[in-house]
């Protein structure tokens, strides 16, 4: 997955950090800590973190991550805002015996632009209508299960979303589609199957909003969102 290559090239480069002082937060370690992913989790919906990441206030819960590389813990942290999880705003948290050395992804708002108005089965039937060789008739069929609600990063603040995902007869028909939870626009649609070629598959990498990830080798769907020329969102993770 492309958030796995991610990390594994944060590790590849130098950590300007390693020669500093770990960050001002509780104490965490890489190889002591028994379960680092709960660890990490506890440290960044602790108060401290604010210290940090101001931005994170708006987090209700995280969903971490964690990868082991050597002597040094690369987690990844999902925010979940009233019960949603955020896509292209992760946290990619660098953890080694000393603490926490360095924060990836900090400071993106995790404040929503507006709420939820679209009902899950009317985002699946907007899906539908770019996807090919659905296997179900949505208009008639019962579709419960096939869209949850996400929220989409961008430099505004969170956008609601549907991803929505319909069973297909052809593989390379079955697609991620993204559907405005406001205005029931499609935002992005993106091939789930992955032929060899360089359309990615995956949510933002680190750095990345939904705004700002590349584009993937499927033509954006009319009306697509605002900011997407390109397309992911995060277009901003896994």
């Amino acid at each position: 997955m492309k958030w796995i290559s991610a990390l594994a090239l944060l590790c590849a480069l130098p950590l300007s950090a390693a020669t500093t002082s770990p960050l001002d937060l509780p104490r965490v370690s890489a190889t002591k800590t028994r379960d680092i992913a709960t660890a990490v989790r506890g440290l960044m919906l602790d108060p401290s973190w604010l210290t940090e990441d101001p931005a994170f206030a708006g987090a209700a819960d995280v969903d971490v991550r964690a990868h082991r590389f050597g002597d040094r813990v690369i987690a990844r942290g999902r925010a979940v805002v009233g019960g949603i999880a955020v896509e292209g705003a992760d946290r990619v948290v660098v953890v080694d015996d000393n603490g926490v050395r360095k924060i990836d992804g900090r400071g993106r708002s995790l404040t929503p632009r507006a709420p939820f108005r679209l009902r899950g089965n009317e985002a699946v039937l907007a899906a539908s209508k770019v996807v090919r060789s659905a296997y179900i008739d949505v208009t008639v069929e019962r579709a419960e299960g096939l869209a949850r609600a996400v929220w989409l990063s961008t430099s505004t603040g969170l956008r609601a979303a549907w991803r929505v995902r319909l069973p297909t007869w052809q593989l390379a028909d079955l697609r991620d589609v993204w559907i405005d939870g406001v205005t029931g626009e499609v935002i992005k649609s993106v091939p789930v199957a992955d032929f060899g070629t360089l359309c990615g598959n995956d949510t933002c990498d680190v750095g990345e909003t939904f705004e700002s990830c590349p584009a993937d080798c499927a033509a954006p769907a009319e009306g697509e969102g605002e900011g997407e020329g390109e397309g992911e969102g995060e277009g901003e993770g896994e």
